[in-house]
């Protein structure tokens, strides 16, 4: 039997998918619970829901030749407290949030305890260092953005009037309380090594590490490669949807900017009606991003239970992912040895020869059947 090669070998453009997608499979196999479930490219990466409702959410990084740097995470821990703030604005629920990496080297310019939560370092504070290195983004056009001092936060005052304010340093330092940061986690050899592990230990018929790699593997990676994917049938339309506010949104701003410049009186009349067309636009077209992001995300949603179900059959799932990682002279082998095996190159069987430039496009689910 073919023995995979070392994922090292993998290309770097899909080195970091395969990363991602073992970290997946194997947070999947570690839930105690059975109706625990993930969601793979939800709000972050993996998402996380356990049999408490406790919430989780990880973006993962990999960078096994690059030395590690604060920017390297910088946007990852932005998008974590972007959903902080949505949860400060009462639009999400409480959370854990994680960022999973490797890196060459470079990983001492971060402290953080047995837990993972950031720690003070160098005399500078923890709070000051998410401020300064991971919520301050240069640009070239915008300037200087100091996301933590921007107002997204919405309260009413006495008179009910909603007014937004920046987060406080009481708030920030809860952020931070509930962020956790390994960037010296496995490598893509090492964490495989324990993904074939747990298949064997908590997939019933995973009998050995051959059928761990050369089977149950495979299929593991088939399903979270599909959930990726995965897209509700109404997502497509809204998406058109949008495209057309959108083309009324341009339309509108169009209008209240030269009518802005006219000095005709009743042509700024026109203008507070425009801007509250504009403003009923903008909140139908969030709302409709928002459903699109809620739909996905159920199609995206796996039980323990039901994933272990849809690997637990011992045939081989074509996947792209796979015969790229493998490479082309590993994977040429591993068929001829299925092949042979099967006993599908004998005389009496019917053969047929299907040419093609590239690997489909179009995946297998996990019945076989294409989609």
């Amino acid at each position: 039997m073919v023995k995979l090669s070392s994922k090292r070998s993998a290309e770097a453009t899909i080195a970091g998918y395969l990363y991602q997608f073992d970290k997946s499979i194997i947070e999947i196999l570690n839930f105690e619970n059975d109706y625990s479930q993930v969601t793979i490219e939800g709000i972050e990466d993996i998402d996380i829901e356990d049999e408490d409702f406790n919430l989780k959410s990880i973006q993962v990084k990999y960078y096994e030749g690059t030395e590690y740097n604060h920017s390297q995470i910088s946007e990852a821990v932005r998008y974590l407290f972007f959903n902080y703030i949505d949860y400060l604005n009462g639009n999400a629920k409480r959370r854990e949030y994680y960022v999973y990496g490797h890196y060459y080297s470079g990983t001492e310019k971060l402290k953080v305890n047995e837990d993972f939560t950031l720690q003070d370092i160098d005399g500078k504070k923890a709070i000051d260092i998410v401020k300064e290195n991971f919520l301050t983004y240069n640009s070239k056009k915008e300037g200087k953005k100091e996301f933590y001092s921007e107002k997204n936060i919405k309260y009413r005052d006495e008179d009910d009037n909603e007014i937004k304010r920046s987060i406080t340093d009481e708030e920030l330092e809860d952020f931070i309380s509930l962020l956790k940061i390994n960037i010296n986690a496995k490598s893509i050899d090492e964490q495989y090594e324990e993904l074939l592990l747990l298949l064997e230990e908590r997939v019933d018929n995973c009998k050995s590490r051959e059928d761990a790699e050369n089977y149950y593997y495979n299929n593991a990676l088939n399903v979270v490669f599909n959930l990726a994917k995965s897209r509700d049938e109404s997502s497509i339309d809204k998406e058109e949807k949008i495209k057309f506010l959108n083309k009324k949104k341009t339309s509108l701003e169009g209008k209240i900017k030269r009518r802005l410049q006219n000095e005709n009186s009743e042509k700024l009349e026109e203008v507070e009606e425009y801007k509250n067309e504009l403003e009923k636009l903008k909140l139908e077209i969030d709302k409709l991003y928002d459903e699109i992001e809620e739909n996905d995300k159920k199609k995206r949603t796996i039980t323990k239970k039901e994933f272990i179900k849809k690997i637990d059959k011992k045939i081989f799932l074509f996947n792209k992912w796979y015969a790229a990682n493998l490479g082309k002279m590993k994977y040429t082998e591993y068929i001829r040895d299925n092949l042979y095996k099967r006993k599908s190159l004998n005389r009496t069987k019917s053969k047929f020869l299907i040419l093609g430039k590239e690997f489909k496009n179009d995946l297998t689910n996990y019945e076989n059947v294409p989609l």
